[in-house]
């Protein structure tokens, strides 16, 4: 797994990202583990351009397809991600958080071309 930083023109950091693949995986198999983009720089490419890098890194590692999950009512990250070639394949599970379960969706994509 690999962490990637985008800074602003001022160090200071934009956005972050972490990916690669881990055991349990399918060996064929990344995962954008997180990525979090400061709300002052939505809509400015750094989301985009830390995806573009992530999907290079994982298929430079010779990785076919990627999966990473979503909150179900984050519609604004599952816009970003599907304008990005993500789809949700049908896959859901609840995680805890202060005590409420919330809905996570697993989105899918193969590692070819870019965001």
């Amino acid at each position: 797994m690999r962490t990637i930083v985008a800074e602003d023109a001022t160090g200071n950091i934009a956005a972050f990202t972490r990916c690669g693949h881990h055991s349990g995986l399918p060996a064929h198999e990344g995962e954008v583990e997180f990525m979090y983009v400061a709300p002052e720089h939505w809509r400015k490419g750094a989301g985009a351009m830390l995806m573009s890098k992530a999907v290079g890194i994982m298929t430079s590692d010779g990785l076919e397809s990627a999966v990473l999950w979503v909150y179900r009512d984050n519609e604004r990250a599952r816009r970003f991600y599907e304008g990005c070639g993500w789809h949700f394949d049908g896959v859901g599970k609840d995680r805890e958080f202060s005590g409420a379960l919330i809905r996570q969706l697993r989105y899918r994509r193969t590692l070819r071309g870019t965001c």
